[in-house]
């Protein structure tokens, strides 16, 4: 006849130890535990009085296996209280790690490592763990039928944050974020593991003792789940399951991309739909044993509805019987709600600002010679409906702020300030640091709804400029206040007042009259040398003409030939094409050119020397290229010459110039 035991490893090997058991509670992803009473005697004293390696057989089919951790005495008798040795082990050490883009199985390694226990299956792709652990050589335990996992389950890459998680906790909640089940069992040596994948197997149909009464409640029943969640980037995103208008919208603050939250939704999806109230069914222990967690069953009770498969999630083993549970109590919505706050309290959190590159916040919307964060609007990491980087001033009435979604003219977002009356509020870019005198550009996408296109009383974007101590504030107007429902960039040529090293850019809502929405995108602020090319790259071009007679005297005394005023056009670098011609003399002259510009001389003050001969009918002249490698625009340049013997000299200045654009 079959028949329970209690044994016990001393070190060696297994003893059996005299007891009676009470009962082994075991839930489908939860931790197992078992009590049982032995005698109140030395032996048995000394046996309890530190943890043990204990296992409890019915038929010398293992039903539990675990640590005697937590003995009680009375005058008579020690109840033992055993607990899963995986669970006590990794519920006693911390992890501390952040993830991103990672594999499942990298995560699941490094908190078994850290618990000192084994990491045991966890899917990589289309391989079932089954394959896994055929592949290790482990055994796998009757209680266990491990499944191939969805294609690309334990390939999922999570971003995460553990700071002193319970490896418990860190562990579990991996297994949710890939929309599986966990256990623990041993691996071949005897050490505890813990697994990822789908436990039980089909068992067949299940008479029990007696069928109970059972309740149904559908009012929490829903056929859409969201979860709402932030990826690595920070931005807002967005998990579902099913379809339909009964939603239930959950919030997963330590979750990080798409995929993890769609696991979550279809797993908080299925909890949702069991509208059972909870339905215990007592099964004569003879047929109980081979249940565990995860197993199907199959019943035929029409009068109960209780007809087809149904999953055990806990059964309860006594002497005589087991409770098995096949449908969990419907307070599911309440205890979902409160899973979604409690991780960061377990120090499970979402990725953060030191997990993403310095210069994410940019985004790729933006050039790199753009100093505006954020400038398309993209991030939101605190999720408070305001784009990182930008504050709001409200200067009357009630206007209202936010990022939309839908409107964008690049990105995925947009800003808006939206005025249902009269009033005025301001989005303000971060203080960029600006050098006085500097020209750069300034530029934004603005638009409104349709139907709302007009002339604001002031243009929806201008400039503050502040000195050093961010005192003293004037503003640039930027464009005009002609708005339309399609995107218009407005923008301009700025210059930074004289004192003024701060700037920052308002974008800005004003009207007295008419309902308005103007949305914003594309914020641009840059030199103007990279962020406004110009068609062409010539400027300031001057042919000249050769100058009057102009007697030089000798000995090498400077002597000014010519002069020309450059252009007024923007330049890096001015080109100037210098001529020096000698009049009515027939034989070889030698000199030393430059250009002079108020005190400054190019190439440089000796200048640099030139070589005339004459040809046949022709006076002898010179020509030499002289570069001034700044911006020239307006300025008086004068040619100068000077030789050893005194003569007449032409000259003239030809000059062009290579205007400002992009070198990226």
């Amino acid at each position: 006849m079959a028949a329970w035991s209690i044994q016990y490893f001393d070190g060696a090997s297994w003893v059996t130890l005299a007891g009676a058991v009470d009962k082994i509670i075991q839930e489908l992803n939860g931790h197992e535990e078992a009590t049982f009473k032995i005698a109140n005697n030395a032996t048995n004293r000394n046996i309890v009085a530190s943890d043990r390696k204990v296992r409890i057989l019915f038929d010398s089919t293992n039903q539990f296996k675990g640590l005697l951790s937590a003995p009680q005495y009375d005058s008579q008798l020690i109840n033992c209280l055993c607990y899963d040795e995986c669970y006590v082990r990794m519920n006693a050490k911390d992890f501390t790690h952040e993830y991103t883009n990672v594999p499942a199985s990298t995560i699941l390694s490094d908190i078994c490592a850290a618990a000192g226990v084994v990491a045991g299956s966890c899917s990589s792709g289309g391989v079932g763990a089954k394959d896994v652990l055929q592949y290790t050589g482990y055994p796998i335990a009757k209680d266990v039928v491990l499944r191939p996992f969805p294609t690309g389950a334990g390939l999922s890459l999570l971003s995460l944050r553990f700071k002193r998680a319970i490896c418990w906790d860190a562990a579990t909640f991996l297994a949710k974020a890939i929309n599986a089940d966990f256990w623990t069992d041993e691996d071949a040596y005897g050490n505890p593991r813990f697994n990822i994948g789908t436990r039980g197997t089909s068992k067949g149909s299940v008479t029990p003792i007696s069928w109970p009464n059972r309740g149904i409640d559908r009012s929490k029943n829903r056929d859409k789940v969201i979860i709402r969640g932030v990826d690595s980037n920070g931005k807002e995103i967005e998990g579902t399951a099913g379809t339909g208008t009964n939603i239930a919208v959950f919030t997963e603050k330590k979750a990080s991309d798409t995929a993890t939250l769609n696991s979550i939704a279809s797993q908080k999806l299925a909890e949702l739909n069991k509208d059972s109230s909870g339905v215990k069914l007592p099964v004569v222990i003879s047929v109980a044993y081979n249940l565990f967690p995860g197993d199907m069953v199959s019943l035929n009770n029409s009068a109960l509805n209780l007809v087809g498969d149904f999953r055990i999630w806990k059964i309860t083993k006594t002497v005589s019987k087991a409770d098995v549970e096949v449908d969990r109590p419907q307070d599911v919505t309440e205890r979902e709600m409160q899973e979604a706050e409690q991780y960061e309290d377990l120090g499970i959190y979402n990725v953060t600002i030191s997990q993403v590159p310095d210069a994410f916040v940019f985004g790729n919307a933006a050039p790199s010679e753009n100093l505006i964060p954020n400038q398309s609007f993209e991030v939101d990491r605190d999720s408070d409906g305001m784009p990182d980087s930008w504050t709001v001033g409200t200067f009357s009435g009630s206007p209202i702020f936010g990022i939309f979604s839908n409107r964008s003219y690049k990105g995925a977002k947009c800003a808006y300030i939206l005025l249902a009356a009269a009033g005025e509020g301001k989005l303000f870019s971060e203080y960029i640091p600006v050098v006085p005198g500097q020209k750069y550009f300034v530029g934004v996408r603005v638009k409104t709804e349709a139907g709302e296109s007009g002339t604001l009383a002031y243009t929806p974007v201008h400039m503050e400029w502040f000195d050093r101590v961010y005192g003293t504030k004037t503003e640039t107007d930027v464009a005009d206040g002609v708005v339309t429902d399609s995107w218009q960039q407005k923008y301009a040529e700025v210059t930074v007042p004289a004192g003024k090293y701060w700037a920052r850019v308002a974008l800005r809502h004003y009207y007295t009259s008419m309902m308005r929405t103007l949305y914003f995108d594309d914020v641009i602020l840059s030199e103007m040398r990279s962020a406004v090319p110009t068609a062409g790259i010539v400027a300031a071009k001057s042919a000249g003409a050769w100058s009057a007679d102009v007697a030089v005297p000798a000995g090498y005394v400077w002597a000014t030939i010519t002069s020309v005023v450059v252009p007024n056009e923007d330049h890096e670098t001015l080109f100037c094409y210098v001529g020096i011609l000698v009049v009515d003399v027939a034989w070889l002259v030698e000199g030393f050119v430059r250009i002079r510009e108020g005190s400054d001389y190019y190439p440089m003050s000796d200048g640099i020397p030139i070589f005339m001969s004459q040809a046949s009918g022709i006076y002898p002249r010179a020509y030499a290229l002289i570069t001034i490698p700044k911006n020239m625009k307006g300025t008086t340049l004068y040619l100068e010459f000077k030789t050893l013997v005194a003569d007449t000299f032409n000259g003239r200045i030809a000059l062009w110039g290579h205007s400002p654009h992009s070198h990226r």
